[in-house]
């Protein structure tokens, strides 16, 4: 059974829970909501495929000594800002007319913009900001409703993306000024294992 449509375009907007690898202890992310954009497009009654952005801002806990210092407290300087872009190829079960199931399978680039950290002490220090890649490899599950065929869908995906090849000077070691005013070295920054998404959308259907 045909589609009653053949592109999407609308807002999606992702609640995004992110688990670090690192040998770094004492830095986490909270997770954050990730608005942005997803295009869509039927190429098989049975295959769509589909394309997603999405920025997310993620507040960091630091601990006292963490990224191999030894300040009693670290403040980062804003959040931690990530953005994705994935592409996925999409097998459906068009359930009724107005009513498809479908799988997920895709690939994604990210990027990662790691604030500056404030060391705090009688002589106040900083890590400058730092930035780095990777690639994530997102499998998931998604429901589409259309409100109004031919004009607007709904749509739920929950995925879960492997990530892997974090490259940049955010997961590298660096130099900075200590709170004795000495050069140090800085530990890298977590790289990620993955990333949990859940996924909200409305687009219009054309």
């Amino acid at each position: 059974m045909q589609p009653p449509y053949q592109l999407e375009l609308g807002p999606d907007v992702a609640y995004v829970q992110r688990l670090s690898a690192s040998p770094t202890r004492g830095v986490s992310s909270r997770s954050a909501l990730a608005p942005g954009l997803l295009g869509r497009a039927t190429l098989l009654s049975w295959l769509t495929v589909g394309f997603r952005y999405n920025r997310s801002f993620h507040t960091i806990d630091l601990s006292s000594g963490a990224l191999g210092t030894s300040a009693p407290k670290l403040q980062a300087a804003s959040d931690l800002q990530v953005t994705t872009l994935q592409g996925a190829l999409q097998p459906t079960w068009q359930v009724r007319p107005s009513l498809r199931l479908y799988a997920s399978l895709g690939m994604g680039w990210g990027s990662v913009m790691a604030p500056a950290i404030r060391l705090q002490g009688a002589t106040p220090s900083t890590i400058r900001q730092r930035r780095g890649v990777f690639v994530e490899a997102p499998l998931g599950l998604g429901i589409t409703w259309w409100i109004l065929p031919r004009w607007l869908s709904v749509t739920y995906e929950a995925s879960y993306a492997t990530a892997f090849g974090s490259s940049g000077d955010a997961y590298t070691p660096d130099t900075y000024v200590n709170l004795a005013g000495q050069n140090a070295t800085a530990s890298p920054m977590p790289s990620f294992l993955g990333s949990g998404y859940h996924h909200f959308t409305v687009a219009l259907t054309i």
